[in-house]
C-alpha cells in the first residue's frame, strides 16, 4: 500500500470516528496551521511567508499526520464504545502537541528567504 493510500484511509477513519465531513476537517486543519504560524511568527510579513512556504507546510503536515496516527493507535481498543465527544477530546489532546513542534531550518528559511510562488500554468 502506498503512502498516499495509507493517509487517505487514515483520514477516512478519522472522519468516521469524529463524525465530521471532509470540508469541516480541512477547515480545522487549515485553522490549526494558521494558529501554529501565528504562534511562531513575529509580524504580518512573516505570517505571509509562513503561509506561502510549501516546505514548511509539508513538514508541518507530516508532523500533524504523525499525531493523527498516534490518535488512531490510542483509540483503537475503545473506538466502538467511546462517544464522539470522548473521541474528540482525545483527538484534540493529541493534535495540540503540534504547537510544541518546530523545525528551525524551515522556519528560518520561511522568515528570511524571499519565495516566489508561481503557478506553472501561467508561465
Amino acid at each position: 500500500m502506498r503512502i498516499g493510500e495509507t493517509i487517505y484511509k487514515m483520514k477516512e477513519e478519522i472522519l468516521k470516528l469524529l463524525n465530521t465531513d471532509a470540508s469541516t476537517y480541512e477547515m480545522r486543519l487549515f485553522c490549526t496551521y494558521m494558529d501554529w504560524c501565528t504562534k511562531h511568527c513575529k509580524s504580518d510579513i512573516e505570517m505571509q511567508r509562513f503561509l506561502t512556504s510549501p516546505a514548511l507546510f509539508n513538514w508541518w503536515l507530516e508532523e500533524y499526520n504523525k499525531l493523527e496516527q498516534s490518535f488512531l493507535k490510542i483509540v483503537e481498543p475503545y473506538k466502538h464504545n467511546a462517544t464522539v465527544s470522548d473521541l474528540e477530546r482525545i483527538y484534540m489532546s493529541e493534535i495540540v502537541q503540534i504547537f510544541n513542534r518546530f523545525c528551525r531550518p524551515l522556519v528560518y528559511t520561511a522568515r528570511h528567504k524571499h519565495q516566489n510562488v508561481v503557478n506553472p500554468k501561467f508561465n
